[in-house]
């Protein structure tokens, strides 16, 4: 997930297995996220904003890290899509 692979020397199959492996945990985190930004709100409404404010920062990395496996699926898909050519 953190280690950079170079996606060009990687074959057809071994590209439709990093696709699927990313695509879970896009899927994953997505969901996360969705749990995190729903106890998030609730504890702004219980709580209060400022009580609630350090939760953000969980949020914030949890963010940042489905941008980062977006952005490997998006290089992935672009490999795949050279290969089969």
């Amino acid at each position: 997930m953190f280690n950079k692979k170079d996606y060009a020397k990687l074959t057809l199959d071994e590209l439709l297995i990093e696709e699927k492996k990313t695509k879970q945990l896009e899927l994953f985190f997505r969901i996360v996220l969705g749990l995190l930004i729903v106890s998030i709100l609730y504890f702004i409404v219980k709580e209060g904003f400022r009580e609630s404010f350090s939760k953000f920062f969980i949020l914030i990395f949890i963010g940042i890290i489905n941008f980062k496996n977006s952005k490997d699926l998006n290089e992935i898909r672009s490999e795949l899509i050279n290969k089969r050519k």
